[in-house]
């Protein structure tokens, strides 16, 4: 049987504080976190689902 590591809770506290907020600044700001540490968490948990996520903006 072939197990999948589960996404880390902060990542997945990070994304959630991004969606809800829709802003990578406003969820640091509700974390405690600088906007690179959100950034970077937030990848990490896009990266560990197998589902590309849809609220990402188009790249331009």
């Amino acid at each position: 049987m072939t197990y999948r590591r589960l996404p880390s809770l902060s990542a997945l506290r990070c994304f959630e504080a991004a969606a809800r907020h829709g802003s990578l600044s406003r969820a640091a700001a509700e974390l405690h976190v600088t906007p690179g540490a959100v950034s970077r968490r937030y990848g990490r948990w896009r990266r560990s689902c197998a589902w590309r996520c849809s609220c990402a903006a188009p790249a331009a």
